[in-house]
């Protein structure tokens, strides 16, 4: 006890303390710092064929309801509609756990500000205050090097609420992780004008903006592992209500300091997820499909992004063996009720419907049958992270020093690692937490985000 207390206090003592921006950009604390086991690779674990890979169009995933419609029918999908409604009262009545009042009045309004109305803007200008630009205010603009600039910019944003923070640069390639089509119908075009702008038909990226700014927001372990009721959809909600106040605070920063910046207006919107975070090193890739995995928190993430003018120095890819991991462990396909994602051992270049976008050798999941499910349970489920056991605390030592090193640089030991994530109970949470409500946790952490080890203590 006398040496742990030495410790903190000397950790306390040494810490370092900023007393504006410069100190903060030029500290070595402002530098990403991975864990040592994940190492850094010229290329995404997944194969790609950018030949072979088109434009998406947003409005093909299976969240669109007129694309959902035209899959299933309308009249499936007016019946599943009805009959989601007609569930959230049944379930109320019957005081459901995770279902009852308090728990959807929990989940259904942890978005209320951003996500319910309060829309982002794509272009810095367009926001009701706009910062003033140096021009407008007799400044010169910020200048220094891409990779000072990259510090900036993480420190910033770390500061309005990121957690991980990467980059990569638009070329005639990477082009295609942009949709080419906004759910709303409108375009992404590329223009060579000053500063992005939207129409009736289109979003204009200016061809020298082409930094895409990727960035998680956390969710909590604690309700994830709840899923698929109220407590994870809450979790889940409040990563994209953050999320998008980050991507509001960082785009009026980069106009203030000189540069453009453009910005997804809704959550999964302008730049696609699993793409974007690959070729960032933000993520890689994995069974899921859907999402991707980073190195410290697994799926426990939402993701979002911008894109800037402000010259940034490139992240590179990341291998931390996940994708080779998913090919044995198939936990997250056993749990999907929908039985949506697929248990194939090997990847696959076929895709599954227009809800998945071809030119990767990945596992395609089956978009019309996970959205079905949500329909007829709860919004958002989120059973496949729960599932997965990279969705563990990760601060105890036996996963960020032994498991996770050695997932990193051989296979050998998968098998192994699956079993024992069914045996000590990560699989299904564990029966103490399945007993008691999210409620009766004492005192919980801010977001009721947790990452160090066992669980919240109840009451």
């Amino acid at each position: 006890l006398g040496l742990a207390g030495a410790g903190l206090g000397a950790a306390a003592a040494a810490a370092p303390v900023f007393h504006d921006l410069d100190e903060a950009v030029s500290s070595p604390t402002g530098s990403w710092k991975r864990p040592w086991y994940v190492k850094e690779v010229d290329k995404p674990t997944l194969e790609v064929d950018w030949n072979t890979m088109p434009y998406f169009d947003n409005r093909e995933l299976m969240f669109d309801s007129g694309a959902f419609m035209r899959e299933v029918g309308m009249d499936e999908a007016m019946r599943l509609f009805q009959l989601s409604g007609e569930n959230k009262k049944k379930w109320i009545k019957e005081n459901k756990p995770g279902f009852t009042l308090r728990d959807y009045a929990l989940g259904d309004n942890v978005g209320f500000g951003f996500a319910w109305g309060m829309k982002g803007h794509f272009a810095s200008q367009d926001a009701a205050r706009p910062s003033p630009t140096p021009e407008e205010a007799g400044l010169t603009r910020w200048s220094a090097t891409p990779e000072e600039n990259l510090r900036m910019i993480r420190s910033a944003m770390r500061f309005f609420g990121a957690r991980d923070v990467a980059v990569y640069e638009l070329d005639s390639n990477t082009r295609k992780t942009v949709y080419g089509i906004e759910s709303d119908g409108k375009d992404y075009v590329y223009e060579d004008v000053d500063e992005g702008y939207e129409t009736e038909t289109k979003r204009v990226i200016p061809n020298k903006t082409k930094y895409v700014v990727m960035f998680t927001v956390l969710e909590s372990q604690e309700m994830l592992k709840r899923g698929a009721t109220n407590f994870a959809i809450a979790t889940t909600a409040m990563g994209y209500n953050e999320g998008a106040l980050v991507c509001s605070r960082i785009q009026q920063f980069i106009r203030q300091i000189g540069y453009d910046c453009v910005s997804e207006r809704t959550s999964n919107a302008m730049v696609q997820c699993g793409g974007g975070g690959a070729l960032s090193g933000l993520t890689e890739n994995c069974r899921m499909s859907l999402t991707s995995m980073c190195p410290e928190h697994g799926p426990q993430m939402r993701i979002y992004k911008v894109i800037t003018s402000l010259p940034l120095a490139p992240t590179k890819p990341i291998d931390f063996g996940v994708f080779k991991f998913c090919s044995t462990c198939k936990l997250c396909a056993d749990a999907c009720p929908a039985g949506s994602i697929k248990d194939d051992t090997e990847p696959s270049w076929d895709i599954q419907g227009s809800w998945n976008k071809p030119g990767i050798k990945g596992y395609y999941y089956n978009g019309a049958t996970c959205f079905s499910y949500w329909l007829q349970s709860i919004m958002g489920c989120g059973l496949c992270r729960s599932a997965c056991p990279f969705s563990v605390k990760n601060y105890a030592s036996i996963h960020d020093w032994v498991i996770k090193p050695v997932v990193s640089y051989t296979s050998a030991f998968n098998g192994l690692f699956v079993s024992m994530d069914k045996l000590f109970g990560y699989h299904d949470f564990a029966e103490r937490e399945a007993e008691h409500s999210w409620w009766d946790i004492e005192n919980p952490p801010v977001y009721c985000q947790d990452t160090t080890r066992g669980t919240l203590k109840l009451q």
